[in-house]
């Protein structure tokens, strides 16, 4: 979720939707069990784009639910059985849905990791996989990234379901803008893309913000429709009950912390930046804590602990510009110090509940 929550490729036709063939389109009478739910997750089949993308594991449960070291690490997920537990276990567990997590059906679609996209596609017809009897409402979490890439003959999602909601987290026009080859070509280019495969698989479009691109005037709206867990709730309450008495205190340590997926297009360049811009005016650069992984970990670590070897990108050649004599590192040489930052790995969100961090920094 954490890292998951802007990127995943999520089908979940959630709600009881008896009455929606009420209004006679495409005349279908669902026959699905009133409140069943099916979460369609995509299955990566090949191992190595499981450990790009979940990292790899050294331990596993033997028959007795004793933890053993493998002969050696391993993708996170050797099956789909186990990623299907590990979706149940973090409902019950994490999310505090014990119900959900029990009756919740689970389908895995095959697909594949893409590095140069840095996304998942779907292999086949999703669709195929869904029987036409309980076909009636389908929510796409980014229905323009999910259908960039369609076999030959897939039938639409508009024509598979009676009504399909299509959910649009992510800003790609901006991502295309501004770190695709030919930005300026080819955001504009992939913003038409996505206004018609939405158009041609959605009856209703839902944005999360405002900034996003405009997709179907008519059908689209703005809301917020996820929500938010009970842990972050609980942890707003107790924060608001000790923000007197302790607010002096969290000043003073004023810890910064970013969690997601390390991506350049996440905003790393510009976090980077902002280290610059900071050090310029305080004389020493902030530090922070940085949670998460992904395709794009050990250059991003790079850049942070100086190895000029990342200017091959030419992302970061703004960002040398504090490296002048003006401003001198800590040690009273001229260059790039190593910037104060902390990789702690993937954890979830709810994991940072607490006063060890007041800021929370998201580049993108």
């Amino acid at each position: 979720e954490e890292e998951e929550e802007e990127d995943s490729l999520l089908l979940s036709p959630f709600t009881p939707c008896a009455d929606i063939s009420n209004d006679g389109h495409l005349g279908k009478e669902p026959v699905r069990p009133q409140g069943e739910v099916t979460l369609m997750v995509p299955w990566l089949q090949d191992e190595n784009d499981r450990s790009m993308l979940y990292g790899n594991v050294s331990t596993q449960k033997d028959a007795t639910n004793s933890t053993v070291e493998k002969e050696k690490p391993m993708p996170m997920f050797a099956s789909q059985d186990e990623q299907e537990t590990y979706i149940r276990s973090w409902l019950a567990e994490e999310a505090g849905m014990p119900v959900e997590a029990r009756e919740l059906i689970i389908v895995f679609y095959p697909a594949r990791y893409h590095k140069l996209y840095n996304s998942i596609f779907a292999l086949g017809d999703i669709c195929e996989l869904i029987s036409d009897e309980t076909a009636d409402v389908c929510i796409l979490e980014e229905p323009e990234h999910l259908n960039w890439y369609r076999a030959p003959g897939c039938s639409s999602w508009s024509s598979k379901f009676c009504h399909c909601v299509g959910v649009i987290h992510t800003n790609y026009k901006a991502y295309a803008r501004d770190h695709a080859p030919a930005g300026f070509l080819a955001a504009p280019l992939l913003a038409g893309v996505n206004s018609i495969v939405v158009q041609a698989n959605c009856h209703r479009v839902v944005k999360l913000s405002g900034v996003l691109q405009e997709f179907d005037p008519m059908s689209e709206c703005v809301e917020n429709v996820h929500g938010i867990r009970e842990t972050f709730l609980k942890e707003g309450q107790r924060r608001r009950t000790f923000a007197l008495a302790e607010a002096q205190s969290r000043m003073e340590k004023r810890r910064a912390y970013f969690i997601g997926k390390l991506l350049w297009a996440k905003g790393f360049d510009q976090l980077l930046e902002l280290q610059a811009s900071f050090r310029e005016r305080t004389g020493d650069y902030f530090e922070i804590d940085i949670f998460g992984s992904g395709p794009d970990e050990g250059e991003i670590k790079r850049a942070f602990h100086d190895d000029k070897s990342v200017e091959e990108r030419g992302i970061l050649n703004s960002v040398y510009k504090w490296s002048s004599s003006s401003v001198g590192n800590n040690n009273g040489s001229s260059g790039k110090s190593c910037l104060p930052a902390n990789f702690m790995g993937p954890s979830d969100h709810s994991t940072l509940a607490g006063d060890a961090y007041s800021i929370f920094i998201n580049p993108s």
